[in-house]
């Protein structure tokens, strides 16, 4: 592996590659628990390959070798009639890997490390999928460039779990549940960190933010802010006008004194 860790871009390559070095095997049990499921664990030792040359394209980008490879693969061992199941097991493999990255990564180093693998894996999943329909038409299979194939899985794989949000919140009547499911699949599906909702009482003057199942396990009771109040969320509401927070913002930090004295900066609660 040649990667430079004096740039910023290649310290979080090198560093999303160690943790999915290390998470790579209980990622590959928890697979094989989906297929199990499904009745498709004999496709497990394709997945795992393919899982392999995730890690490779991360460690030692060559766009031009993963989707030879890739393709092969399928080729050589994906049955027809199972075509439609394997883009489903990617995205789950995605699913998996994507929540351990976003679990562990350091959190200022969330988004790039999860844009860097989740490009990996989106590509293997464009890569298929433009095989699978030029296999069913019985055409040339060669492959877009990578950049298209990227795209092409990214856009597949939205479409496709934000559906099975959609699908999941009709069963649910329950607003804790309902945020709790919204939040998870919200989380699965884009490349965040974590995710508030913020819930406005226009009666009573005040916005209600739930807790965060994934950010904040430990919290049980909503905050709850009058929409007079300086913090961020509320400046939101009334303004009507999105927000990015880049580097020191009063609206969402704040100076604190610990129980040492110490002089702390924390988000706002």
């Amino acid at each position: 592996m040649n990667l430079d860790i004096k740039t910023s871009s290649n310290y979080i390559r090198l560093l999303t590659v160690g943790l999915f070095h290390a998470q790579r095997g209980q990622i590959c049990r928890d697979l094989a628990k989906y297929l199990e499921a499904s009745g498709k664990l004999e496709l497990g030792p394709l997945y795992e390959a393919l899982s392999t040359a995730a890690l490779t394209e991360l460690e030692s980008p060559d766009p031009a070798w993963v989707t030879r490879f890739v393709q092969h693969q399928l080729k050589t061992r994906l049955p027809r009639k199972d075509g439609k199941f394997f883009i489903q097991g990617l995205i789950e493999l995605w699913t998996l890997g994507h929540r351990r990255l976003r679990r562990d990564l350091p959190p200022e180093q969330v988004h790039s490390g999860l844009r860097i693998a989740g490009d990996a894996v989106d590509g293997m999943i464009g890569c298929a999928i433009d095989f699978l329909i030029k296999r069913g038409m019985d055409a040339d299979n060669q492959l877009p460039c990578w950049e298209t194939l990227i795209e092409l899985g990214r856009t597949h794989r939205e479409l496709h779990m934000l559906s099975h949000i959609k699908h999941d919140l009709l069963d649910i009547y329950d607003p804790t549940e309902m945020y709790a499911t919204l939040e998870r699949g919200m989380l699965d599906t884009f490349h965040l960190r974590n995710l508030n909702f913020a819930l406005v009482n226009h009666k009573e003057s005040y916005i209600e933010v739930p807790p965060s199942s994934w950010h904040d396990p430990n919290r049980s009771e909503a905050w709850r802010y009058p929409l007079d109040s300086p913090h961020i969320f509320c400046d939101v509401i009334r303004t009507g006008k999105a927000e990015v927070i880049d580097g020191w913002d009063p609206r969402y930090y704040e100076q604190t004194i610990d129980k040492h004295g110490h002089l702390m900066i924390r988000r706002r609660p």
